[in-house]
């Protein structure tokens, strides 16, 4: 086991014990009546997030149960983002990059969806929000499209019920293929990884996904995801990283 994976198991042990836009696009319009939601991370750690109601009586969002889990984890182990670049895949309203802001010290967060009403709010929620020390940035981003990809190196992607689609199996190993790729000049602070929550009875999907990791030069590894059943976590390296 590298030192890296250790790191990892030890963060995720605290557990246990226990969302650049193109141009032209617009999409949600903070004004002084959006609504707010907070949310409880556990131990008293509290993010809000925006939400887009039709009507101000409708302020009721459901928030994915695979965000909160991803949430909780950035809430309770901030150190495995601490100092780092990281990158949000369909990033929704922003639960988990607004937790990571919120309660750790990335360097940079990027939040990225295609949906423009939810990239916006998930940008404000990070950056209105919880007052960040670091660096946020937005891009509308679609996985089978490179040329809408962010042109900059992340050290850590999170993403969370990203396999619920066959047709999303390929371009999500694309993507993760090319961004956790070592530098040439193997310089990298960080080994570069990635963290999926996949709900647990997605099981051929994730298969299917492993497959293609491997076949495009990337380890998967799947475990039990700690802290909340019906979920696993997927870390996935690339080969090739020292």
């Amino acid at each position: 086991m590298t030192q890296a994976r250790r790191q990892t198991r030890l963060a995720l042990g605290l557990v246990c014990s226990l969302g650049f836009l193109t141009n032209g696009s617009q999409g949600f319009t903070l004004t002084p009546s959006s609504a707010t939601k907070t949310v409880d991370m556990g131990q008293d750690k509290l993010v809000s997030i925006y939400c887009q109601t039709e009507q101000e009586e409708e302020t009721s969002v459901v928030l994915p149960s695979a965000d909160i889990a991803l949430a909780r984890m950035m809430a309770h182990c901030p150190a495995l983002i601490e100092g780092k670049n990281v990158m949000e895949l369909n990033s929704g309203v922003g639960l988990v990059s607004a937790t990571a802001c919120r309660h750790a010290r990335p360097e940079h967060v990027a939040v990225t969806d295609w949906d423009p009403d939810a990239l916006s709010m998930a940008y404000f929620a990070c950056t209105r929000l919880q007052r960040p020390r670091n660096s946020v940035s937005r891009c509308r981003m679609d996985w089978s499209l490179p040329s809408t990809w962010p042109n900059q190196k992340y050290d850590l992607v999170l993403a969370s019920d990203v396999l619920s689609d066959d047709s999303c199996i390929l371009p999500l190993t694309q993507v993760l293929q090319y961004y956790l790729a070592p530098s040439s000049n193997n310089d990298d602070e960080f080994r570069k990884r990635a963290l999926i929550v996949d709900p647990i009875d997605q099981f051929h999907r994730r298969n299917a996904f492993c497959y293609a990791a491997k076949k495009a030069g990337l380890d998967v590894s799947v475990s039990d995801f700690p802290g909340m059943d019906g979920f696993v976590l997927l870390d996935v390296f690339s080969k090739d990283a020292y």
